[in-house]
């Protein structure tokens, strides 16, 4: 008697990694794209958002928290606003303290602290990339 197993959904979507330093956010699509998961970097708001307005909406966004010329709010609260893009899960990326208090003050759908642990980011990316519908962190 033989088993039949369907493989593992293929990942979909791109995950933008939204990062001022450029050493994380090469590192971070590093990881997820040698995980089989295309990503893409933008190192600030303005950059992230005319990506996001040009192409189809991903399943996942991550988000740094603070830039030397904004803060993650700003673009979470453009997101939000944009009806095309208001849908799409957001986690935060901080090595802030208060990182949990702000994640939940701009109401995103999870938050990680940096350093971020590898696995666990693939873990939160994959569940996402390979679902049809979006679910909360």
């Amino acid at each position: 008697m033989s088993l039949l197993v369907s493989p593992p959904t293929p990942p979909t979507g791109t995950v933008p990694i939204i990062d001022d330093e450029m050493d994380i956010r090469d590192g971070l699509a590093e990881l997820i794209r040698d995980a089989g998961i295309p990503a893409v970097t933008a190192k600030n708001g303005h950059d992230s958002l005319a990506y996001l307005q040009a192409n189809e909406p991903p399943k996942l966004i991550l988000l740094d928290l603070v830039y030397p010329n904004g803060h993650g709010l700003d673009i979470q609260e453009r997101l939000q606003a944009d009806p095309a893009l208001a849908e799409i899960p957001v986690v935060v990326l901080s090595g802030m303290d208060d990182v949990q208090h702000q994640a939940s003050r701009m109401k995103v759908d999870g938050y990680m602290r940096k350093p971020v642990d590898p696995r666990m980011l693939l873990e939160v990316v994959t569940s996402y990339c390979r679902s049809k519908s979006s679910a909360k962190c």
